[in-house]
């Protein structure tokens, strides 16, 4: 019985590390991606034409992008699920994990 437990805790404990790293993952992003504007937020001034604007804004947007992307790559039932939207299939690798609740 205590080699179950053990099993259990370890397993928590990577699927929690797996989480914080994606969570590491998602606010770097967001900080890089949204950086730009917020520096030029603070230093530019309305004399500055605006296509600056909508430049440091751009990479704001991606960010919207780039989520779905990280969490794809981070997440296998997503990943099964893009598998089987695109070929039909789900590749062995993917399909022998059970579930855990606390996939990120």
């Amino acid at each position: 019985y205590r080699d179950v437990v053990v099993k259990d805790r370890c397993s928590v404990i990577h699927w929690s590390r797996k989480g914080v790293s994606t969570l590491a993952i998602i606010l770097g992003t967001f900080a890089a991606c949204w950086m730009p504007f917020t520096l030029y937020s603070l230093i530019a001034d309305y004399t500055y034409p605006s296509i600056y604007t909508y430049a440091t804004l751009l990479p704001a947007t991606y960010n919207s992008i780039i989520n779905p992307v990280i969490y794809a790559f981070r997440n296998q039932e997503i990943q099964k699920a893009l598998c089987l939207i695109c070929c039909g299939c789900i590749p062995s690798s993917l399909s022998q994990r059970a579930r855990s609740p606390s996939d990120v």
